[in-house]
């Protein structure tokens, strides 16, 4: 009777799909880690649609609307200025996903450079890294990134540059 061995190749396929399906399986009994999934998607959709989405034109001002409270015209009311707080909340998104998506970008480059650079090289450079990033850690966070902005200047990019960078 003739045998035959499974190819390494069909096995690390075989494995490899065997530990996503294990892992999606695991993740689908976490009910708050599919939570907070559906969350962030309904974020990141909501902020996509936005223009579609938003009853109304989230700069527009009102006076004579101003400090309304939930109706059928305006589903969450108004703020000071008459503009609806929905729209406002639905264009805001977007520039929450802005900012996180590209600070986290930043991060991850800045920082798995150095992380590279300190695990490849070694030795003194590795010491000097993390010399630096001990400092960069002792400043509180409020106050770097005050400092940052300061520096740099106000603005959307400038932000992401502070956030990203601590």
């Amino acid at each position: 009777m003739a045998t035959t061995a499974a190819s390494p190749k069909t096995t690390a396929t075989t494995t490899t799909s065997a530990k996503q399906v294990n892992a999606w399986q695991r993740f689908r009994r976490n009910q708050l880690g599919l939570a907070g999934a559906v969350i962030v998607l309904l974020l990141i959709v909501m902020a996509l649609t936005a223009p579609w989405l938003a009853p109304n034109d989230p700069a527009e001002q009102s006076l004579l609307n101003r400090r309304q409270p939930p109706n059928e015209t305006y589903l969450l009311g108004t703020d000071e200025f008459g503009r609806d707080i929905l729209s406002r909340l639905l264009y805001g998104a977007r520039y929450t996903l802005l900012i996180s998506v590209s600070s986290v970008g930043i991060g991850l480059i800045i920082g798995g450079s150095l992380g590279f650079i300190a695990g490849y090289v070694g030795g003194l450079t590795s010491g000097i890294i993390m010399r630096l990033m001990d400092l960069l850690l002792a400043f509180p966070y409020l106050l770097l990134a005050i400092m940052i902005v300061s520096a740099l200047g106000p603005g959307v990019r400038n932000t992401i540059v502070a956030i990203g960078i601590w």
